[in-house]
């Protein structure tokens, strides 16, 4: 059903950041449904605290549901974004 695979390294380096308690989050320009199958299919999440995608077919809101989910976390710890197109900044 999906056929775009995983960067080689990406699953043992997002298993090793779960490992030593660093928090991790999927914010992404996908339909939520779809992104939650997706993480679920490659065994990712067990790994994020949570999993965030646009709720409409046009992939509006990705800005939006970032702030929304940084708007939920504490202020006082530092973040690290990864991002994969020159927009996620």
């Amino acid at each position: 059903m999906f056929e775009p695979v995983l960067v080689p390294g990406v699953f043992s380096i997002i298993k090793k950041l779960n490992a030593f308690g660093i928090k991790q989050y999927v914010v992404s320009a996908q339909k939520n449904s779809l992104l939650k199958q997706l993480v679920s299919h490659y065994k990712m999440s067990v790994f994020f605290d949570n999993v965030v995608g646009v709720d409409n077919n046009l992939a509006l809101g990705k800005v939006r549901a970032a702030k929304k989910l940084s708007s939920s976390l504490d202020n006082n710890i530092k973040r690290v974004v990864v991002g994969d197109t020159l927009l996620d900044f």
